[in-house]
């Protein structure tokens, strides 16, 4: 969901990549998106440093209240200590085990230092709802827009995400 890694995922396109994009790369809250792809060899789980809903994750860790909303995001975190850079790092793992769980797949995850990354602070941010593609976000909103890319019924824990902890307040349809 992240901006900051949509130039890195368009190095990555190709004409059988199909991106699935959401808060914290968090597959409990991607049921629907997951049953509807076909075909699929091979998934990579893409976290990243600094995210946002890790964040989330830590401060509800750390006693925090945690939104009824966010009820299933959470599931896959609870017994983890409350230290960011940690959550960050057993993040993916966690995440590849849960798809393992539901396909039969080859499954790897990767963590993207975001320090490490090209990409420009435009100040106003927006996010783009997608449907799951090879398809990227164009070009012009490189910088500024997070982007959203699963099925309808899988989006309300990255809106919630989205509107409350990142501050999001424009969100637009493909």
């Amino acid at each position: 969901m992240d901006r900051r890694l949509n130039r890195y995922l368009q190095g990555m396109a190709s004409g059988q990549t199909v991106f699935v994009r959401n808060a914290g790369a968090n597959v409990a809250t991607l049921k629907d998106t997951l049953g509807s792809l076909e075909g699929v060899e091979s998934v990579t789980i893409i976290t990243h440093t600094d995210c946002g809903a890790m964040g989330v994750v830590e401060q509800v860790l750390r006693g925090n209240d945690r939104p009824d909303d966010l009820a299933e995001f959470m599931r896959p975190f609870i017994g983890l200590r409350p230290d960011r850079d940690e959550i960050e790092r057993e993040n993916g793992e966690l995440q590849a085990d849960a798809v393992r769980k539901m396909m039969d797949v080859e499954v790897k995850s990767i963590l993207v230092n975001t320090g490490t990354l090209r990409y420009e602070s435009t100040g106003r941010y927006r996010a783009l709802f997608m449907r799951p593609s090879g398809n990227t976000v164009p070009k012009e909103r490189v910088d500024s827009t997070y982007v959203i890319q699963n099925s309808p019924g899988d989006r309300s824990t990255d809106i919630y995400i989205a509107r409350n902890f990142l501050k999001i307040r424009e969100f637009d349809q493909e």
